[in-house]
């Protein structure tokens, strides 16, 4: 997991911030004794929608972007 934060820290950007927030939530309830695993389960896949969701904006916001640069 270190190296994949490390990974997301270079990187920067939409994409990166999801992985980190979903990789910080993984730390946080890797080792939770009072949760089960399919808590554990549905509290990681509850951060990734929301980062998601809040990352997703500026992600369309760079589709047409990127599209553009795809046709050259």
């Amino acid at each position: 997991m270190k190296k994949a934060q490390e990974l997301c820290d270079k990187q920067g950007g939409s994409v990166a911030n999801v992985v980190t927030s979903t990789l910080r939530k993984y730390a946080d309830v890797e080792n939770d004794a009072t949760l089960s695993k399919d808590q554990k389960v549905l509290a990681i896949q509850k951060e990734l929608e929301e980062a998601t969701a809040l990352e997703l904006p500026m992600m369309e916001q760079k589709l047409p972007n990127m599209h553009s640069a795809l046709k050259m």
